[in-house]
């Protein structure tokens, strides 16, 4: 979709658009050694956490933004693949019906895709630890942040349920956090 997105604005010579198509081309091209890059070391991990998922009959995914698309589509491939229930929702929802869930059912597991160029990744990581502390949720997290520090934190809140993929530009990172899963 995105070389076809590119060809027609390439064809309409859309200047306004030549750097971001630029970005684009650079971040097609290294999907590739992108996604080799990303799929290093999870295939252990993906196993075990495979194991501890397949007792739960519910799966929630959670993002912000561009996050939230990537994971309604790993609810969508992990609904497909399984057939268990799974639902993509935002720490918004919770307010409604899914905190008193997640109140009724303590392990419940979710699966938070975190992207480092979120503008609100602080938050999430703060709303994800109070949430963990609240009602006992199951926090598994994908994302592409690069610094060490707030690595090493969301390993710990997760208890090693982590998976860091290939930072990637913009769109193609956010693509990346559906391979471990």
């Amino acid at each position: 979709m995105a070389l076809i997105a590119i060809w027609f604005t390439q064809n309409k010579n859309f200047n306004a658009t030549k750097k971001i198509r630029a970005k684009m081309i650079k971040e097609l091209r290294m999907l590739s050694t992108n996604v080799q890059a990303s799929m290093i070391g999870h295939e252990t991990k993906s196993k075990e956490i495979a194991q501890l998922l397949k007792t739960h009959r519910h799966i929630f995914f959670c993002g912000h933004g561009l996050a939230n698309c990537i994971a309604a589509e790993g609810a969508l491939k992990m609904k497909e693949l399984t057939y268990l229930h799974c639902q993509d929702i935002t720490l918004h929802d919770l307010s409604n019906n899914f905190y008193g869930y997640f109140k009724r059912n303590p392990g419940s597991p979710i699966i938070f895709i975190i992207l480092d160029k979120q503008t609100d990744k602080a938050k999430m990581i703060e709303d994800i630890t109070m949430l963990k502390e609240a009602v006992s949720i199951w926090p598994i997290i994908v994302t592409d942040i690069k610094n060490e520090e707030e690595r090493d934190k969301l390993s710990t809140l997760t208890d090693g349920r982590i998976f860091f993929v290939q930072r990637s530009g913009w769109a193609m990172s956010a693509l990346l956090c559906n391979l471990p899963l």
